[in-house]
C-alpha cells in the first residue's frame, strides 16, 4: 500500500489527468487559453490564492476546468472556492474528478459541469501497480490510454445548451 501513496505516484497520476485531459479538450475543439490561472479577459481573482488548472474556450464561451484525479472528493471548501472564482471570472466551471457526492452535483446543476470519469488514472507503465492495487483493494484504478468516450456527448451537450439564447 505505500506505493500506491507515495508521493511520486501520486503527482505522476494527477499530472497525467491533466495532461491527458488538455489532449482531449483539444480534439473537442477546445481551445487552452491559460493553465494554472486567477485571471480571465481582465478579471482576475485575488480573495483566495486559488487558480485553475485550465481555462478553456470554445465558440466564445470561456470554461474554468479543474480536474482532480483522486479517490477523496474534491473538499466541499475547493468545490465552492473553484466555482466562486469561475462566477467571478464569467466562465462556466467545468469539474472533471474521479467521482463526486450528489450535493456537489446538485450545486452546479444548471450553471456548471461535473464530468466524473469513476476509475483513478494512473500514466502507462503503471499497469502492474494497478493490478495490485485492484486485486489488494478492489480500487477503481486503471492506466487510462484515453478519456471514457462516454464524457464526450456530455461535455458536447453542456456546451450546445450554454450556446442557446435563454429565453
Amino acid at each position: 500500500m505505500g506505493r500506491y501513496s507515495d508521493p511520486t505516484i501520486s503527482k505522476a497520476a494527477g499530472d497525467y489527468a491533466e495532461i491527458l485531459f488538455s489532449f482531449w479538450h483539444r480534439s473537442l475543439g477546445f481551445t487552452i487559453v491559460a493553465q494554472n490561472s486567477n485571471a480571465y479577459e481582465g478579471r482576475i481573482w485575488t480573495e483566495t490564492g486559488h487558480d485553475l488548472d485550465y481555462i478553456i474556450e470554445k465558440d466564445g464561451l470561456g470554461y474554468g476546468v479543474e480536474i482532480k484525479n483522486t479517490f477523496p472528493y474534491i473538499e466541499d471548501s475547493e468545490f465552492s472556492i473553484k466555482s466562486k472564482m469561475c462566477e467571478y471570472l464569467q466562465i462556466y466551471p467545468l469539474f472533471i474528478l474521479r467521482n463526486a457526492p450528489s450535493t456537489q452535483i446538485d450545486d452546479i446543476r444548471g450553471h456548471g459541469l461535473i464530468l466524473r470519469f469513476k476509475t483513478k488514472a494512473l500514466p502507462p507503465g503503471q499497469e502492474q501497480l494497478a493490478r495490485h492495487m485492484w486485486q489488494l483493494m478492489r480500487l477503481p484504478v486503471k492506466v487510462l490510454h484515453d478519456i471514457p468516450p462516454s464524457l464526450a456527448p456530455i461535455l458536447l451537450s453542456f456546451h450546445t445548451q450554454a450556446l442557446a439564447p435563454t429565453p
